[in-house]
This record gives structure tokens, C-alpha cells and sequence, in this order.
């Protein structure tokens, strides 16, 4: 498809073994310097990637002393150009799960609190977790 030993050809093969990739990871395994040009390139010739925009932990901190954090931007091989943002840290996130295994919702509770933290914006899927950790908060403290 693409000219033998190109970043191009070499990318699309990477992503074909079923792997995600983000800057970091193609600067140390793949040694490419502009990955979001690679993909725009793939992208032009017609290849569906999926964008995954994750919250990551910096190693900085702000002045009240929490974590700041980032997105970092992880591409996969998909069946359409979609572009998912995720607002929770890994952490977050399984703090989330914990507590809605241990929250006694009806799943049908779940399903409507979940479907109203996912919306498209210009075919760019976003997964907004943001007001669901909120409403983690405001269920954990009705609970005590």
C-alpha cells in the first residue's frame, strides 16, 4: 500500500499488529520525531485511525499542591476516524469502578447516568467522565 521503508508503511504495519501507539512510543521503538504527521499522512491516503485522547498524571503539581495532568494522544487502526477524549486518570477511574460495584444502583441507573456522559461533537465521540466522578462524590456522600 504504501512505498516499502517509509514511516508511512512502517506505522500502518505497526498499527496492523493490532498495537496503539502514542509520541512516546514511536520516538523510543519507532524512532519517528512527528508522529501526528505520519498519521495525518496515513489519514490522506485513506486510513481509518482512532484517536484516544487520555488524562495522564504530570509530575508537576499546582500551587495547592494537587496533581496537574495532561492528555497524551494514543492512535489505533479503526473502522472510522473517531476521536474518544477520556477525563479520568487510570486511577480515577478504577476508583470509579470500585465504587460503582459497591454502590447499590439498578444497572438501569448506571445506563442513564452513563449515556449522559457520552456525546458526539462533530463525529468526535467524547466520553466526559468529569460529571460522573462529580456525581461519584455526591453519591458517596449520601451514602455515609
Amino acid at each position: 500500500m504504501f512505498k516499502q521503508g517509509t514511516q508511512k508503511q512502517i506505522l500502518h504495519d505497526y498499527l496492523l499488529t493490532g498495537k496503539s501507539i502514542t509520541t512516546k512510543q514511536a520516538i523510543t521503538e519507532l524512532g519517528f520525531a512527528d508522529l501526528q504527521g505520519v498519521i495525518r499522512d496515513l489519514k490522506k491516503a485513506g486510513v481509518k485511525i482512532n484517536t484516544l485522547n487520555r488524562k495522564v498524571n504530570t509530575r508537576y503539581t499546582k500551587a495547592d499542591g494537587s496533581t496537574k495532568y495532561a492528555y497524551v494522544k494514543e492512535y489505533t487502526l479503526g473502522e472510522d476516524d473517531e476521536e474518544v477524549w477520556t477525563f479520568r486518570t487510570a486511577e480515577e477511574q478504577a476508583e470509579w469502578e470500585n465504587f460503582s460495584d459497591q454502590t447499590p444502583l439498578h444497572q438501569h441507573t448506571k445506563n442513564i447516568i452513563e449515556s449522559k456522559h457520552i456525546y458526539n461533537i462533530k463525529s468526535t465521540k467524547v466520553n466526559d467522565e468529569r460529571q460522573m466522578s462529580n456525581l461519584q462524590h455526591h453519591l458517596h456522600i449520601k451514602r455515609k
